[in-house]
């Protein structure tokens, strides 16, 4: 009987996309782009797969205090001749996979900010020189804290402290 509960709660930490590492240590992604490789502080390997549609992976970044890593994911694009990031995924120690859209565009630049409680990235449409649209949230709870749009705030506000590691 206890051999069973064993099996099954091992059957539910794989099955979860839970990490039980402590932090993280490097992250790699293969030269086409088509894999991610993390390792965490037992350079035991953590191999993302790729997700419906997806055919790549880039921008992968460690926090400041190593207990995340993230990535941008890319998908192929019907009016550009390369793949574009339409999504941000961030995995935290003990935590299973966060992923951010923003409002669907293309993700052009992301960052932690501190320690790597929260991320921020900035989005544009295509290309890229049109107007951005950054957002910035709580990795705890997956939360919007903020949000500045070029075109309403730029006469009003300049930009956000927070945006700083987008430029």
């Amino acid at each position: 009987m206890e051999t069973i509960y064993l099996f099954c709660m091992l059957l539910l930490l794989v099955c979860s996309n839970v990490v039980l590492s402590e932090t993280f240590n490097n992250l790699e992604v293969s030269e086409d782009a088509k894999q991610l490789i993390i390792k965490d502080n037992n350079d035991v390997k953590i191999i993302p797969p790729l997700l419906l549609n997806q055919v790549g992976f880039s921008q992968p970044l460690i926090a400041a205090d190593n207990t995340a890593v993230g990535w941008l994911e890319t998908y192929p694009d019907c009016c550009a001749s390369y793949p574009i990031a339409l999504t941000l995924a961030v995995l935290q120690v003990g935590k299973s996979v966060l992923r951010f859209s923003g409002y669907g565009g293309a993700i052009f630049a992301w960052c932690f900010l501190g320690d790597g409680a929260e991320i921020a990235f900035y989005q544009s449409g295509l290309p890229e020189n049109t107007l951005r649209h950054y957002e910035r949230y709580r990795l705890a709870d997956g939360k919007l804290l903020a949000v500045y749009d070029e075109q309403k705030n730029v006469q009003e506000q300049p930009l956000p402290t927070w945006t700083y590691c987008l430029e």
